[in-house]
Formats: C-alpha cells, structure tokens, sequence
C-alpha cells in the first residue's frame, strides 16, 4: 500500500472514532455534513439512528429510499452526490446521534457520527421599570427584565451609572442601579445557541438628587433596596398575598422600600414613582 493510501485510511478511522456537533431550532431545518466529497463517486449511502443502526435514509444500487422511518417520513432530503442529509420541521425528539456509512470509488468507505442538538428560537426579552426615586439622597432606578425559554443566561449592561446591583431568577433578572439621572439600559439573554437584547433609556426623577458627603464603597441604601428586590422577586407570591396585601408586585416592592426606609434611622421614606403600563418599554437592539 502507498504512503498516500495509508494516510487515507488513518483518517477515515479517525473520523469514524470522532463525533460531530450541530444545531439546528425547532420547527426549521439542518443538514448533516457527510464530508465527503462530490467528486467521489458515490455508490451507497446509509443515514441510521440508535445502537441497532436503525435506517432512516438510504442510497443503494441508484434507488434513494428516505420514507423508511416514521418518524422522519416526508421530513428528509438526501443528496446522493454529496452524502448529506436534511431534516426539516425538527422537534427535540430529533435531537440525538447519526450515523453514517458510505461507499464510494466502488471499494472506500467512510464511516462518521454527527450529534445533533435542537433548541427553540430564544424571545426577546421584556424590559420595564419597576420603581425610581431617591434613597438616602440617591437616585436609585430598578429594572426588570424578563424572557421565557430553558437554559436562559442573563446579562446587563448600563450607561452611565455609579454603581450595579443584578439578581437572577428562572426567567427574569432584576437590576438595581444608583445613577446621576439619566442611564441607558441594555438586557441580554442567550440559550447557548443565539441571543437576544432589549434597551431602554430611564431617568430617575426630574429632580436630580441634592449632593451629599462622599462615601467609600457601596451606599446602605443602594444594598437595601438590592435585598429586597431580590426578596421581592423570588417570594414575590408570599409578599403580596400575606405581608402587604396586595395583588400588585410592583407595588408591594415599593411599600418594601418605604417600609425599609423608614427604619434607617427614622429616614423619611423613598420619594419615587412606580413603573407602570405608560413607561417607556424597552425595544430590540
């Protein structure tokens, strides 16, 4: 055997041993790459699924068969000169491992595993103001942001601001911000797969905060009002059923500032407004 030939055949058992990754969305179509080459000539084709080598797809003796399995029956196309396979409409049951064996120049073969993985076009999120105004003199703004889906990563950006608080929950995130007036907000979630954003611009109040003696690190008020969003946000059920009685979480989370504020030393409570349905919403990137 030529040097050339053995080389060809370490790689064809190296690619047998590997497994390639793809992804493809629900309800739309991907194509597993078969690797081989067009000018290969190929002869036989066989697409399989599970540890009994299933066939779901195949190309043998010039007759192309891709109706073999229910489960796949009118949703595969096959490309008989390249290898390739397509899967259209696809749900997460589709999401699993395929095999491929092929023969081509008449006696070469070829053998790969591609892994699929389906995930759901992730939503935009929701972005809204849920409370602005002062605490300790300082003008303090909270944001919610929220999105469904599973393995949802959030992810804030702001400017300008002095300083930044986040919590995390399931499907929404909440951030706490002291700032000088005016900030930009921009909220991010990513699957894993693609992401997403929602930007907002917010001012505090249209009166800005009288200056105060400076303070090194993080003032009390701004770790205040962090707690208790983030109380508010993942008890938010037994806050407004059994605490403040009310059916409103964006109200019950500014009784917990002016509440809270008002044990800071007799403070006078937090001067504000609530976020309501005439707030600016957030838009797309």
């Amino acid at each position: 055997m030529t040097l050339l030939g053995v080389l060809a055949l370490l790689l064809h058992v190296a690619s047998g041993d590997s497994v390639k990754a793809i992804s493809g969305f629900h309800g739309e179509a991907v194509t597993l790459d078969s690797g081989a080459n067009p000018s290969w000539n190929i002869s036989t084709i066989e697409w399989s699924i599970l540890s009994n080598n299933t066939f779901i797809a195949t190309y043998r003796s010039g007759q192309t068969s891709i109706n073999r399995f229910w489960r796949y029956k009118d949703r595969l196309s096959l490309n008989t000169a390249t290898g390739d396979l397509t899967i259209r409409n696809l749900s997460e049951e589709d999401a699993i491992e395929y095999n491929l064996y092929l023969i081509y120049r008449n006696t070469q073969k070829l053998r790969s595993k591609t892994k699929l993985t389906v995930a759901r076009r992730i939503q935009k999120p929701h972005l809204r103001k849920l409370f602005s105004g002062l605490v300790e003199e300082t003008c303090m703004i909270v944001m919610d942001c929220s999105s469904e889906g599973k393995a949802i990563e959030f992810s804030w950006q702001a400017q300008p601001y002095s300083s930044m608080r986040q919590s995390v929950g399931k499907n929404s995130s909440v951030l706490v911000l002291s700032v000088q007036d005016e900030v930009n907000v921009t909220c991010t979630v990513r699957n894993g797969v693609e992401n997403a954003s929602a930007v907002d611009t917010v001012r505090c109040s249209e009166d800005k905060p009288k200056p105060g003696p400076e303070k090194g690190g993080c003032s009390t008020g701004v770790v205040v009002v962090f707690i208790f969003v983030t109380f508010m946000v993942f008890c938010g059920g037994f806050c407004l059923g059994r605490v403040y009685k009310t059916s409103s979480l964006d109200e019950c989370i500014s009784k917990a500032f002016r509440r809270e504020s008002n044990k800071q030393g007799g403070q006078d409570a937090p001067q504000g407004d609530l976020g309501n349905n005439n707030d600016k919403q957030g838009g797309p990137v």
